[in-house]
């Protein structure tokens, strides 16, 4: 009995230490796979702003952190500022679902729908990626735009230079002060100036561009972040 006993005592043991070294694994990989803050939400102008959480989306306010792979959404007068430290800040337009990246060396964006206007700063030899249902938008650092919807992608270039490669192949480079559009089958346009467009969109009023009119106001300077 007393062998029994010891042999019990032994046994208990042995499960407890492998069960402590199992929690702790577990603790480590969970630590590990959580992901990093990158920024916040540095404001929000106008309606919703919400932030996808463990498949849940839930409302969002200024001085929330962002998280790497956050996925973030607007209603349809939502506007909103996110502030990324390394990265730069990104203008959140109407009706616009938005997943940030990971490595802020490498930063792998999606704009699922909608509008996303980018001041950048990078680090030097970083390099920042907006993938859009037909195009992938690149640069290594500047100020630009891209519209996502169901007509197409379209970059416009405030400072620096884009390249936009589609999913047919294509190629564009977008420059400074140029405004390019990727069509829904994937044919790509010869880059136009940026203020004739923006006057022409002043005078069009249309509601796919409303984002764009939000800080190119007539007779004013454009809003900056």
């Amino acid at each position: 009995m007393k062998k029994f006993n010891v042999m019990y005592r032994s046994a208990v043991f042995v499960s407890f230490v492998a069960a402590s070294l199992l929690l702790t694994l577990i603790s480590g990989v969970t630590a590990e796979a959580a992901p990093s803050s990158l920024g916040t939400v540095k404001e929000i102008r106008s309606g919703k702003l919400e932030r996808q959480d463990q498949g849940v989306w839930k409302a969002a306010a200024a001085g929330d952190r962002i998280f790497a792979r956050d996925t973030v959404r607007t209603d349809t007068s939502g506007m909103a500022v996110l502030s990324l430290n390394g990265i730069g800040n990104f203008l959140i337009g109407p009706n616009t679902e938005y997943a940030v990246g990971e490595d802020p060396v490498n930063f792998k964006t999606v704009l699922h729908r909608g509008f996303v206007w980018f001041k950048s700063v990078f680090a030097k030899g970083a390099r920042m990626e907006i993938s859009t249902a037909n195009a992938v938008a690149g640069t290594r650092g500047t100020k630009f735009s891209v519209l996502s919807d169901s007509e197409g992608s379209d970059v416009c270039t405030c400072n620096g230079s884009v390249a936009v490669a589609t999913t047919t192949g294509k190629m564009m480079t977008v420059e400074s002060g140029m405004y390019g559009s990727v069509q829904k089958d994937g044919s790509v346009s010869t880059p136009e100036k940026g203020k004739p467009k923006v006057e022409m969109l002043w005078q069009a009023k249309t509601g796919r561009n409303a984002a764009c009119l939000q800080c190119h106001k007539k007779g004013q300077k454009p809003l900056d972040l």
